[in-house]
């Protein structure tokens, strides 16, 4: 009887054991959605800030479209009248895509948005959407930097670049030597075309998040800057080199900024 007590017994535990495990698979997986919720919420989170920072290069790219526009429309000189209505449509445009900033004088807003397409106009054809950098600012404003050059002065620069290092090897220079004296020649040739160097140009918009009359929220460019000019490093050519210029240090001397307000 003993025997028949002691199997009993083990046959009971060892059916509990499996009723208890069975149950803690079933709390687990329970628990299993609770415990990824933070890490999908992350992921949902990162995934909603990449698209705002693409909206915002979006906007700024409009910006830079809107202000090619522009300067094309003022180079219709053969034809007054569509002169004028291609100005008109441009200056519609690039109006609606610009705000002002917080406390800004809505009376000065066109008057700056008239400083903008001399600042870009040298290299409006040279923007290129997919090297524009997007850095954010907080969760209402980012930068958007755009680095350009006149096609024509980079096809210059590049033409100019491989004939006087080809000149200077063939002439015996190597290394340090090739890169100081091509430095030297390159700058002087390039001024005697009218060309400065470095041929690139950055453009910096501050893009700010706005609601529009209906209480939509989108990305409005608020400044326009021109920082001071990246020299390439030596031997490195504006068009391959170009989407690796950065924003200038702080404190770096800079022209004044074409501001809508202030």
């Amino acid at each position: 009887m003993s025997q028949q007590f002691t199997i009993r017994s083990f046959a009971w535990l060892g059916a509990a054991t499996l009723l208890l495990a069975s149950a803690g698979v079933a709390r687990a997986q329970d628990a299993a959605p609770a415990a990824t919720a933070p890490a999908a919420a992350s992921a949902s989170a990162a995934s909603a800030g990449q698209e705002s920072l693409k909206a915002a290069a979006d906007a700024a790219w409009a910006v830079l479209q809107a202000l090619r526009d522009y300067v094309h429309a003022s180079q219709i000189l053969d034809d007054p009248q569509q002169r004028g209505q291609a100005l008109a449509k441009a200056r519609s445009t690039l109006t609606s895509l610009v705000g002002l900033r917080p406390g800004g004088d809505p009376e000065t807003l066109s008057t700056y948005l008239l400083l903008w397409p001399p600042v870009v106009a040298r290299y409006v054809d040279g923007f290129k959407r997919d090297k524009l950098q997007v850095v954010p600012v907080d969760l209402q404003q980012a930068k958007v930097i755009a680095v350009a050059a006149n096609p024509e002065d980079r096809r210059v620069y590049d033409q100019m670049f491989r004939e006087i290092t080809k000149s200077l090897q063939d002439q015996g220079y190597g290394g340090q030597d090739v890169e100081s004296r091509r430095k030297i020649v390159l700058t002087r040739e390039l001024a005697q075309r009218g060309i400065a160097l470095p041929v690139t140009a950055t453009v910096v918009m501050t893009m700010r998040k706005v609601k529009d009359p209906q209480g939509k929220v989108q990305w409005k460019a608020t400044e326009l800057d021109l920082p001071p000019p990246r020299v390439p490093g030596v031997g490195s050519q504006p068009s391959r080199g170009a989407a690796s210029a950065a924003p200038p240090p702080a404190g770096a001397i800079s022209k004044p900024s074409t501001q809508p307000a202030r």
